[in-house]
């Protein structure tokens, strides 16, 4: 009977350790008012397991606006442990950002906010991503 309370503990114990660790999709974050929600990443390109491109789908809400779909590109460099299992995804760079219901300019703000620029909301979690410091899962 102890083996099989221990081995409960143990099951529950583990499911709930892996549950912390994946967020799930989608993800979300808020800064200064505005919102980014995104989607599960889907990959279009993994060269030789060292040059990865992918897309997310994003609902961007400026702060006091109404929230715009869009698709956000990325290119990444990827170094694979295949002995540990793992790939460590760094050197973010959005490579592109489309936001077919907008008109052109409305478009370019929105894509600002994406990538960087004086009036971005997520800017520090960008960089921090592109430059491969201060990236982790919840937040690329």
């Amino acid at each position: 009977m102890k083996r099989a309370t221990l081995l409960t503990v143990l099951i529950v114990a583990s499911v709930r350790l892996s549950l912390a660790q994946d967020p799930g999709w989608p993800r979300e974050m808020t800064k200064d008012g505005a919102r980014l929600v995104y989607y599960q990443p889907q990959v279009d390109d993994w060269k030789n397991f060292k040059e990865l491109d992918f897309r997310l789908a994003v609902s961007l809400t400026p702060a006091g606006g109404k929230a715009v779909v869009g698709v956000v590109s990325v290119h990444a460099q990827t170094d694979v442990n295949v002995d540990a299992r793992t790939v460590l995804i760094h050197n973010l760079t959005i490579s592109e950002t489309r936001f077919p219901s907008l008109e052109a300019e409305a478009a370019a703000r929105m894509a600002t906010m994406c990538i960087g620029g004086k009036q971005h909301a997520f800017r520090k979690d960008a960089r921090s991503c592109q430059s491969g410091t201060g990236c982790n899962r919840a937040r690329c």
